[in-house]
């Protein structure tokens, strides 16, 4: 009966994947919305990821009053939402997929390439933050980027389930570097809260003021993390952010620095532009390559995974930078030295 009934679970298709939407008038806008998504038009984008933003609250929040038949519904739902976005997240990576290596040893090399030629990496908007921001454009900037729900302990416990025992080592062994290595004072959330309540900000409960855009970098990095199916794509999009966050991480903090923080509330960010340069040296060689050489077909989901993260990551940069109002010829460069002097723009322009 068990194999039975899995190999009809693999096989089964849903005719109407929102029949249990029994509004008529709901159930017809979020299929228009579905629609714009693959028409590209901007509102749906909008509209798509605040939806799935609150939705991933309300699923990722404890509730004892949620009923089974609410929080299977919920799930349901969320998956169905996530695979309509990934699905067009993967057309646009869809050129940068095919110059991944097959060959182990070279697709280690290609990864760490995207330190310097990735989507977003030396973007001209983490020198404007080091030499030029004001403190009410750290506002801006620090309101949109803490205003979702993937804080990176959560990630990383739930990609770690079933995980092989080296994978399940080191990222035990991030996790507690994530918990300040059992000092509430040194949990990176805590030290990340300090931060944007000198701004007077505070943990976003609406998502009414933030971009669509890092809602959608958020809504990707959960719909990898929850899926056992997406669990190399998980990998891939976890060892970027260890590879590429102590750039920018630098740059903030030369940024909250020059703006008068102590180095206790900017804390945070000067221990990740230090901590994930080891921490992507224990990724590479106690999760990347051992998950290579046990099963050689995960290059390609594990290298989808890093491009969707840099991807959402550079489109996040981009109307960042359209909003603090100044101009940049290119939206890749290879490192912070290459960009030239920033051009502001009229707000307006």
């Amino acid at each position: 009966m068990i194999n039975s009934l899995l190999d009809e679970l693999e096989t089964s298709t849903l005719a109407d994947p929102l029949a249990f939407i029994q509004d008529k008038m709901l159930k017809t806008q979020l299929e228009k919305t579905l629609e714009g998504l693959h028409l590209s038009h901007e509102s749906s984008y909008s509209q798509f990821h605040h939806l799935l933003a609150s939705l991933n609250r309300k699923r990722l929040s404890i509730d004892l009053k949620m009923t089974s038949e609410t929080e299977a519904a919920l799930n349901f739902l969320c998956g169905y939402l996530e695979e309509h976005w990934l699905q067009h997240e993967r057309a646009r990576i869809a050129p940068k997929m095919k110059e991944v290596p097959v060959e182990q040893a070279a697709f280690i090399d290609w990864f760490e390439s995207l330190q310097q030629n990735g989507y977003g990496q030396g973007h001209p908007l983490f020198l404007y933050l080091s030499e030029r921001a004001s403190r009410e454009e750290f506002h801006y900037f620090l309101k949109q980027e803490t205003s979702t729900e993937a804080g990176f302990d959560d990630l990383i416990a739930l990609t770690q389930v079933k995980t092989p025992p080296f994978v399940k080592m080191e990222l035990a062994h991030n996790f507690w570097d994530e918990m300040g290595e059992g000092e509430l004072e040194g949990v990176h959330s805590h030290q990340l809260t300090r931060l944007i309540e000198s701004f007077h900000l505070s943990w976003q409960t609406h998502y009414e003021d933030v971009h669509w855009e890092p809602l959608a970098l958020s809504n990707m990095m959960i719909a990898v993390a929850t899926k056992r199916s997406r669990f190399y794509q998980s990998i891939g999009a976890l060892g970027a952010i260890e590879l590429t966050a102590p750039g920018r991480c630098q740059k903030v903090m030369e940024g909250l620095k020059r703006i008068g923080l102590s180095s206790t509330e900017y804390h945070y960010y000067t221990l990740h532009s230090v901590l994930d340069v080891s921490h992507w040296e224990g990724w590479k060689e106690n999760v990347l390559t051992p998950l290579l050489a046990e099963n050689p077909e995960s290059i390609l989901p594990i290298a989808e995974g890093a491009l969707l993260r840099l991807f959402a990551g550079e489109r996040c940069y981009r109307v960042y930078s359209q909003h603090l109002g100044f101009y940049y010829r290119e939206t890749m460069l290879p490192c912070y030295s290459t960009v030239r002097p920033l051009r502001r723009a009229g707000r307006n322009s």
